[in-house]
């Protein structure tokens, strides 16, 4: 038998770069789009928009097939539905904790934590802040993993012409909107002021900041296009706990590419800036002296010292949970 990768809403880069390093063979289901890096799965299973019982009567079906079943909890509820159709135990990739999120709620939050066997954090800070705030995870095995960069992604030599400037990857939210940590008009408009081009390849397509310069793209091309430009941003204007304790995938896939972090109210992301793989921007104004900063040294340290930030360098920990799960 082999493992379930289950992937709940939207194809997280996270799962993909995961199972690439795990090397053993997993199928994948999938409940909105087919997982990103779907070649490397055995089988997909896609069930467009499935409610909670269309996805437990997938999963009664399919009882017996495999001896794990892997669940990015995005959202929480499928993991409390394998739990309820699966014999084989459930581990909880905990990409995100809704709590930590501001104005965010999810109802089956609690019912998932009590129903996953173990679980995969991003952080120590992600799991001591389950503890902290009740979930049930204290005394349930689980294993730390980033969210390191596919190997496969490395851009040894850039084959494509250099632009400059600073790039970003991700979602966003329109300018001016309430309580979003994902507006960041006012790092492109402090970009603007000091004529420092700002790239964008947004998740969400759309979004017009005036000189930001837009595009979409396909995950395997997407380092190759991140090594065109002189440094990578990370960060947010609104902190909150989830970013401050948050390993985006952004920054590895910086890292990746050759270039190196510039980051925003992102405390952990602040240790590679104190490597020298970057630099740590007290506040968006902060920016003004980008333009008289050489990034050529910190992009050498990026590529002496990006083999540490992959995941099949760091997959161990997650195999050696997969084992005393599997038996």
């Amino acid at each position: 038998m082999k493992p379930l990768m289950v992937s709940g809403q939207f194809p997280c880069i996270r799962v993909g770069k995961i199972t690439e390093a795990l090397r053993i063979g997993h199928d994948a289901l999938c409940r909105m789009r087919p997982p990103q890096m779907e070649y490397i799965y055995d089988n997909l299973y896609a069930l467009r928009c499935a409610t909670q019982k269309e996805m437990g009567e997938w999963f009664r079906k399919h009882n017996g097939q495999y001896d794990l079943i892997h669940i990015h909890n995005e959202p929480n509820w499928p993991v409390v539905i394998a739990k309820e159709y699966q014999d084989a135990p459930v581990l909880m990739n905990v990409h995100d904790v809704t709590s930590a999120r501001p104005l965010q709620a999810d109802s089956f939050e609690e019912a998932a934590f009590q129903a996953a066997d173990a679980f995969v954090f991003i952080s120590d800070w992600q799991r001591d802040f389950c503890i902290k705030i009740g979930l049930d995870v204290k005394d349930k095995p689980y294993c730390i993993l980033s969210n390191y960069a596919s190997e496969s992604t490395i851009v040894e030599k850039p084959l494509l012409p250099r632009i400059g400037g600073v790039v970003y990857i991700g979602g966003l939210d329109t300018r001016g909107k309430q309580n979003s940590w994902r507006d960041l008009s006012p790092v492109a408009d402090e970009m603007e002021k000091r004529g420092i081009d700002f790239h964008v390849f947004p998740g969400n397509p759309g979004i017009d900041y005036g000189i930001v310069h837009q595009t979409i793209m396909e995950y395997a091309a997407i380092t190759y296009r991140m090594a065109q430009y002189d440094w990578g941003f990370s960060g947010t204007m609104m902190p909150n706990e989830a970013w401050h304790h948050s390993y985006p995938n952004k920054v590895f896939e910086y890292f990746a590419a050759g270039i190196p972090v510039l980051a925003l109210n992102n405390p952990l992301i602040k240790q590679f800036c104190d490597e020298g793989l970057g630099i740590y921007l007290p506040d968006e104004h902060a920016i003004r002296g980008l333009e008289r900063i050489d990034p050529k040294p910190y992009a050498k340290r990026v590529r002496e010292q990006r083999h540490r930030f992959t995941m099949s360098y760091n997959i161990k920990p997650l195999q050696d949970l997969y084992k005393e799960l599997r038996g």
